[in-house]
């Protein structure tokens, strides 16, 4: 897998210039490169939430917003794991559930165990 740095310069939202910049900053301030190249305003926290959700190949919403969530999808998981993980699902085909957990500083957090008997969930991301 290509490392997002690179993944940024291929897709023209990064000179390989500010990506070598932004590598060495990493390096002496320890941070990891997408929380630097966000400090140092060279790509928006929108550009690195889709890079990586195209890098990852899972699916990128910018506001929950957009989404028309229907009723079943929503029905799929219980009201107190939701509440209990805040757990936020956008999508049901089949028994595969998009979504994700919101976290407390914004954004949504992927990943999680099976969330309902025989339902697992697909990850996605989105930009509060």
């Amino acid at each position: 897998m290509t490392k997002i740095g690179e993944f940024l310069v291929q897709r023209g939202l990064l000179s390989p210039e500010q990506l070598e910049i932004a590598l060495k900053e990493s390096r002496i301030s320890g941070e990891l490169i997408g929380k630097t190249l966000l400090r140092m305003n060279l790509v928006t926290q929108e550009q690195l939430l889709m890079a990586l959700g195209e890098q990852l190949g899972i699916p990128y919403y910018t506001s929950l917003k957009e989404l028309d969530i229907p009723a079943d999808v929503i029905k799929a998981v219980s009201p107190k794991f939701i509440q209990h993980y805040k757990f936020m699902p956008v999508k049901l085909k089949g028994n595969v559930l998009t979504g994700g957990r919101l976290r407390s500083a914004g954004g949504l957090a992927v990943g999680g165990p099976e969330i309902a008997p025989g339902v697992r969930h697909r990850e996605g991301a989105f930009h509060p």
